[in-house]
């Protein structure tokens, strides 16, 4: 088969594949619940394991892993032996994006849904392993990594760490390890490229992090659906005046960049295509009937004129 056409196939059944939106299906079964409509609004295991609990979350897991797993060993063992990578990375690649922009819900609904792909690029790693086409320290030191940052915490301070965190540093680490491992040109591309993928997908949770507001691992999210002595409800923080942008550290590295005349357009731009951010949560409230009140205390960098004119942006997702 030409190379060029075994590339854009595997690309397409990675994709194909890595669509199957699992955590989606699972929560569905389980709960009769959109997991869309709870927590980050993701559908992969963190989401899933933190609003509907650890086993439909395991079982979230091995299926984004398998989505991974699948098409890049089958193209390993097809292609990769022959000395042909390419269609390999492809079905990777297919993969992650296929989590990450499901066309299962862009058929059904005309927009994507929200997911990371971590567990997906998992999977993609083990295949290519289990190819023979990277070395296995590829995919065990990211995964040391990975654990050490989330249990290592709990030795020192008996609390877990952050997850989001996790997936990021383990993501980077992949790059360098096959780079010191010598691994081929096209898997090396295919780890920078992942790596720069899964930490732009987890930008809010950076944001997150700097605000100190992202939640530990195993902390379980409120579902009005299920927890029927909770009520949740929210409330929207915003800013005042320009320079009240700057008081979240999320934001406050901008403030230099904002005094220069050329670079307050490209600010303006910016600050209206970030989404809502969960910055807090109040507890503690209870009604008469004895119902627990969770207020979540949402961020968006709009000016009140701004909400008013594009009350849209306010509520985005």
């Amino acid at each position: 088969m030409d190379r060029a056409l075994a590339f854009i196939l595997m690309g397409l059944v990675g994709y194909g594949i890595g669509s199957i939106p699992v955590g989606y299906l699972v929560v569905r079964f389980a709960r009769g619940i959109d997991i869309r409509d709870y927590g980050s609004h993701n559908i992969g295991f963190t989401n899933v394991l933190r609003v509907v609990g650890l086993g439909p979350g395991l079982i979230t897991l091995a299926g984004d892993v398998l989505k991974g797993l699948l098409p890049t060993w089958w193209a390993a063992v097809v292609w990769g032996g022959r000395g042909q990578p390419w269609p390999v990375v492809a079905a990777a690649l297919g993969a992650m994006l296929g989590h990450a922009y499901s066309a299962y819900f862009y058929a059904r609904e005309r927009r994507f849904t929200r997911g990371k792909s971590v567990a997906t690029g998992i999977g993609a790693l083990v295949g290519m392993a289990l190819g023979h086409q990277i070395p296995w320290a590829g995919v065990i030191l990211p995964a040391v990594m990975w654990a050490g940052v989330v249990f290592g915490p709990w030795l020192t301070s008996g609390r877990f760490g952050f997850v989001s965190l996790a997936s990021i540093l383990a993501a980077i680490t992949v790059p360098v390890v096959l780079l010191l491992a010598g691994a081929a040109p096209p898997y090396l591309l295919f780890s920078v490229a992942a790596a720069s993928f899964v930490a732009w997908k987890h930008k809010e949770n950076f944001f997150r992090l700097l605000d100190g507001v992202e939640p530990r691992f195993g902390e379980r999210v409120p579902v009005p659906a299920v927890d029927r002595d909770i009520v949740v409800c929210g409330f929207m923080i915003h800013p005042l005046t320009f320079d009240d942008f700057w008081q979240p550290r999320r934001f406050g590295w901008m403030r230099t960049l904002a005094r220069y005349p050329l670079v307050r357009p490209a600010i303006d731009g910016l600050r209206l295509r970030i989404r809502p951010m969960k910055l807090d949560v109040v507890e503690g409230i209870r009604l008469a009937d004895g119902r627990r009140v969770h207020v979540y205390l949402f961020g968006a960098p709009l000016l009140p004129e701004e909400i008013r004119r594009m009350p849209a942006l306010a509520v985005k997702r």
